[in-house]
């Protein structure tokens, strides 16, 4: 059994596979000491097969030339085997994505045919080779057995189960670890002493880490089918989102709080603590500074040259 893949939103796995159907048929028995051989080939056509099919396939493709015929013993022994290229719907779970494990179903079944005339017995054979594709491990496989009533008639159904683990490295790398770093980068710009009129620099950061966040969210929406639940990773990414903006909100209304409070009061100890604002900018009464006399250039520093009150004469120009 090959995976070759599978669909998350179209809820489908396609698969590479082989299987055997043997069974005995006494209408088929001979002497092999008449005809000097224990087996013979017949023709697909010209035999009797059991009714099972894969009720669950939505588009089948079988292997040209390989069963075109069945082989018989002596002792009226037929088996049949077959390779096929099967698309089968699979219901999938994905509410540990990306660290969730698949199930995919094959259900054979016999719906024309009662347990009373045509009975099935599923076996695994030991050496059955398994293999995945580049995004799921196809581990295991088990089989399932199901009776069910069609007109009080015992039917069966067997299940042939693939046990499909994905690889979350993909995803660990492209979406967990950047969001975290972009978490991080966010909640230290955000948290960090500002100056005044350092506001709009918050902004910026702001815009940039939720547009980065909503792409990886996009990420993951893409994969994934529209259930009712949401992933791990949805939840991860959604919870950084939401973390993200609220630090952004709070270091947006802190930087505005500090530059109101360099113009009015010193603040108290805890508002001094998360805004860091510089005490010195405060006098011994506890008001701040005139700034405009701060900002008044001494008129000992002045140069000679005239104001703007007093235009400078004019001495004409030569030619």
């Amino acid at each position: 059994m090959v995976l070759l893949a599978v669909k998350e939103n179209d809820r489908e796995a396609d698969f590479l596979y082989s299987y055997s159907m043997t069974w005995y048929d006494e209408r088929l028995r001979f002497n092999a000491t008449e005809y000097n051989q224990t087996t013979v080939y017949i023709p697909v056509s010209e035999l009797w097969i059991p009714p099972f099919y894969a009720y669950n396939t939505i588009e089948v493709v079988q292997n040209d030339g390989e069963s075109d015929y069945v082989k018989i013993f002596s002792d009226g022994l037929v088996r049949l085997r077959k390779t096929l290229y099967a698309r089968f719907v699979c219901e999938v779970d994905v509410s540990r994505f990306p660290f969730d494990t698949q199930y995919c179903v094959i259900a054979y079944s016999s719906p024309s045919i009662s347990i009373d005339q045509c009975d099935a017995v599923p076996r695994i054979d030991g050496n059955i080779n398994l293999q995945g594709n580049s995004e799921f491990k196809c581990f295991n496989q088990s089989v399932a057995e199901r009776s069910y009533l069609v007109y009080s008639a015992t039917h069966r159904t067997i299940f042939f189960i693939a046990h499909l683990k994905r690889y979350p490295t993909y995803y660990i790398v492209m979406v967990v670890i950047p969001t975290f770093f972009i978490c991080v980068v966010t909640i230290t710009g955000a948290l960090v002493p500002l100056r005044k009129d350092e506001s709009n620099d918050i902004v910026g950061l702001g815009l940039g880490s939720i547009l980065a966040l909503i792409f990886m969210l996009s990420i993951v929406a893409d994969k994934l089918p529209k259930t009712p639940g949401l992933a791990w990773l949805g939840y991860y990414v959604i919870e950084a989102l939401v973390l993200c903006t609220l630090t952004l909100g709070l270091g947006f209304i802190r930087g505005q709080a500090t530059s109101r409070m360099e113009l009015t009061r010193k603040p108290g100890r805890i508002v001094h603590f998360l805004t860091r604002v510089d005490a010195s900018v405060w006098d011994s009464d506890n008001r701040v500074s005139d700034l405009s006399e701060k900002n008044k250039t001494p008129s000992s520093a002045r140069s000679d040259g005239p104001s703007w009150q007093e235009a400078p004469p004019f001495h004409g120009v030569s030619f």
